[in-house]
């Protein structure tokens, strides 16, 4: 079974520690997606789960909104 873990920033990655590593345990796949950032990067690799960071402005913008959903 996969399981992805979306977050909006890097930091929030401090909320969802040990999530992946306990998912991964009970015979999960664990897809991160992030923001960049050293945080969630950090997690990631601790907890050998798959991470996809997708850059994203944080600010509304109808074009970078727009790419980042494609």
């Amino acid at each position: 079974m996969k399981v992805v873990i979306a977050i909006s920033h890097s930091f929030c990655a401090n909320f969802i520690k040990g999530q992946a590593e306990f998912l991964r345990a009970n015979h999960c796949e664990v897809i991160i997606v992030s923001a960049p950032g050293p945080e969630v990067s950090q997690i990631a690799k601790e907890e050998s789960a798959r991470l996809v960071e997708i850059p994203f402005n944080r600010e509304i913008s109808i074009i970078d909104d727009l790419k980042t959903l494609f």
